[in-house]
């Protein structure tokens, strides 16, 4: 598989993103141990977020087939690759911030700064 920023990378990630999301419906057991593992492994949740923040972005800029009219420069995840990666990311992520501490999320400010939140300004 394709590394998320060398071409194709993140189309592979979406796909994989897809097929885990799959595989955690057929195998309901294995959905803790998976979860616990993405949401704990250092890079996976912000590689998650990078990839989905740099498709909507270009999307929101290109209004889409950016790809296309770049003689395919820049690539383009499809509808359903968006939509696992969004799903993957937002299910990881809730994971994590039910089975996070405070050390994690606040002092460590693991896995995005607090100001990338929107929680810099808090007093807790």
């Amino acid at each position: 598989m394709q590394a998320p920023n060398e071409p194709g990378g993140a189309a592979a990630v979406g796909s994989t993103c897809g097929l885990v999301l799959q595989l955690l419906e057929f195998i309901p057991e294995a959905k803790t141990a998976v979860l616990n593992a993405l949401a704990f492994k250092p890079a996976v949740l912000t590689m998650l977020w990078r990839i989905l923040a740099e498709s909507l972005e270009r999307l929101a800029t290109e209004g889409g087939g950016g790809a296309a009219r770049n003689g395919g420069a820049k690539e383009e995840l499809d509808l359903l690759q968006q939509e696992s990666l969004f799903t993957m990311f937002c299910t990881v992520y809730d994971y994590f911030l039910m089975t996070a501490d405070n050390e994690d999320f606040y002092v460590n400010q693991y896995p995005f700064q607090l100001e990338e939140v929107g929680l810099s300004g808090c007093v807790w």
